[in-house]
């Protein structure tokens, strides 16, 4: 995934026709999910890489915690 794509979903978030909205909490849900899936991965990998991990996946999993409870 291209590293600028997050930033393109939340500029659709901050403005625009209705559309706009619903496609950049797709593009945002998407790449939140897909991020936390590879801190998954990373996790079920090795122990060894556990702060790697969580600093994969913790973030983006409290975006899509944020999104849900934004509606």
């Amino acid at each position: 995934m291209p590293p600028g794509l997050d930033l393109v979903a939340v500029s659709m978030l901050a403005g625009g026709p209705a559309s706009m909205d619903t496609a950049g909490k797709t593009l945002l849900t998407f790449a939140c999910a897909s991020m936390v899936g590879t801190g998954l991965v990373l996790l079920s990998t090795t122990r060894k890489i556990l702060r790697a991990a969580l600093f994969q996946a913790v973030p983006p999993a409290l975006a899509l915690f944020g999104l849900g409870l934004a509606g």
